[in-house]
């Protein structure tokens, strides 16, 4: 056996181990995200995080806990409370829609192609792993339509 062989073996074991547990989570992939974007009635709404402190950007990248996973960009609400600032539901449904299928460049290096099947994360800036939840591991668990917004719904989530 050869170290790339095994490197592929080990890559392959933590892999399923993760499909297991992703499975097992209420997290959200891409694919459920963006269809529960969809059932939303006003697709003119803002779109803001169950903690008012933050607001999602027009950016997405690779999460860096895991290249092949999606996240969400977000900045304080401070730094950007400014109607400029705000994203729609339709504006965050094109985004979304156009990562499927697309590549995304990891921290450290790499191409990673999103597929309806990611699971989809928060994080701070690009390539970072820094969620808004006590143990950074942020992730996207829900959709509500509310009077007047649409929040996404978030959770600490084990990686």
């Amino acid at each position: 056996m050869t170290a790339n062989d095994f490197g592929d073996m080990i890559r392959k074991v933590v892999q399923a181990n993760r499909t297991g547990r992703f499975s097992r989570s209420s997290q959200l992939s891409l694919g459920e995200l963006i269809l529960k974007l969809e059932a939303v009635q006003h697709k003119n709404l803002p779109v803001l995080f169950d903690d008012e402190r933050y607001r999602p950007l027009r950016s997405l990248c690779s999460w860096r806990g895991s290249y092949n996973e999606l996240a969400i960009l977000y900045a304080e609400r401070v730094l950007v409370d400014d109607d400029r600032f705000l994203i729609t539901t339709d504006d965050l449904l094109k985004l979304l829609k156009s990562a499927v299928g697309r590549k995304f460049g990891g921290w450290k290096g790499g191409e990673y192609r999103m597929h309806r099947g990611t699971p989809v994360w928060i994080v701070y800036e690009p390539g970072g792993a820094a969620g808004f939840r006590e143990d950074n591991n942020t992730a996207v668990v829900g959709v509500e339509e509310r009077i007047g917004w649409v929040v996404i719904i978030t959770a600490s989530m084990r990686y």
